[in-house]
């Protein structure tokens, strides 16, 4: 088999792969259309936001069990703190 030929379970993963991470990106996006209409001006620290969006993150790593995330030096994260990780 060459490099261009793709199993046909292969194309089945990906698409349903992709979909779920549609699905995903659809489902969260009303919570947080919500949330910057109604709780914003009133969340200082921005921690249902936060939540919100590390919830679909969460979700589409575990959709996409292909996409390996790696921590290195995470001993040096404080737990107030926001980052922002490449």
């Amino acid at each position: 088999m060459t490099e261009k030929e793709v199993p046909s379970q292969d194309w089945i993963r990906t698409a349903a792969g992709w979909f779920l991470v549609a699905l995903l990106t659809v489902i969260c996006f009303i919570p947080i259309l919500i949330y910057c209409l109604f709780i914003a001006p009133f969340d200082r620290d921005r921690k249902n936001a936060h939540s919100i969006v590390s919830f679909w993150a969460k979700s589409i790593l575990v959709v996409c069990p292909l996409m390996r995330v790696r921590f290195e030096g995470a001993h040096h994260l404080r737990r107030n703190q926001a980052y922002v990780l490449v």
